[in-house]
């Protein structure tokens, strides 16, 4: 401990001989920093015995430098996307026969709604669509020649899907026809769109029962040709386009 107290005595002996030169030159040095911190502006530290200037170079309060724009390149691509439909149609397509025996047959006519003559079928499509059905030619005879007229055939559909659809034969049977007629489809409002599993129906045939716009006289008083007749009738689902 002695030795460290004499060191502090010698120092402190020493700075107080030359404390008034020291602290003239300190705040000469302290202007010159304040000059160069600063920038163009000068600084003055004044002490007893004398003056110290700093006069103040650039740094980056000074005048503002050149922003450089970078080089670049670009190259575009195009991007296209095709939104195309696609649809199937499900449907059973096992015959239906309508087999005319007794008087009754030939006056109140065979199938309906409650009739074993059916068509089980479902609609796939990715928009709205139509299921219409026609004849692809007459109901023609064995012979021929002789013709029954279409429209003693007549077509119901129960639509089993959960999709909101347009019925055109709630109320009555269509009856058949040369030209394509729709029978259920798109209610113009709500899409139909999906799978088979919300679009399944069932379409039920009817013969001489004269519902609705079918031919009202019956079967037995046509006199028709007794034979057998046959034509094809061709269901078809499209897309509805807006």
């Amino acid at each position: 401990m002695k030795k460290i107290l004499i060191v502090i005595a010698v120092a402190f002996i020493s700075l107080s001989g030359f404390s008034q030169d020291l602290l003239t030159n300190a705040n000469g040095n302290n202007g010159n920093a304040y000059g160069t911190q600063n920038g163009n502006g000068g600084g003055n530290g004044q002490g007893n015995n004398g003056n110290g200037n700093g006069n103040g170079g650039s740094n980056n309060n000074g005048s503002s430098s050149t922003v450089v724009t970078p080089v670049t390149d670009s190259q575009a691509i195009n991007l296209t996307a095709h939104l195309k439909t696609t649809i199937a149609l499900d449907l059973d397509k096992s015959d239906i026969t309508f087999d005319f025996v007794t008087l009754n047959d030939y006056q109140k006519g065979l199938g309906g709604l409650d009739g074993g003559y059916a068509s089980a079928g479902a609609v796939s499509c990715t928009s709205n669509w139509n299921l219409s059905a026609r004849a692809t030619g007459d109901f023609k005879h064995t012979d021929g020649t002789t013709t029954i007229p279409l429209n003693n055939v007549g077509l119901s559909v129960r639509f089993k899907g959960t999709n909101p659809i347009q019925n055109n034969t709630t109320s009555a049977p269509l009856p058949l026809s040369t030209t394509q007629t729709t029978l259920i489809g798109y209610n113009g409002s709500n899409s139909n769109a999906g799978d088979f599993d919300v679009n399944s129906f069932t379409v039920y045939w009817e013969m001489g029962t004269g519902k609705g716009n079918m031919n009202h006289q019956s079967l037995f008083a046509q006199d028709l040709k007794k034979g057998t007749y046959s034509t094809q009738v061709e269901f078809v689902a499209s897309e509805v386009i807006k």
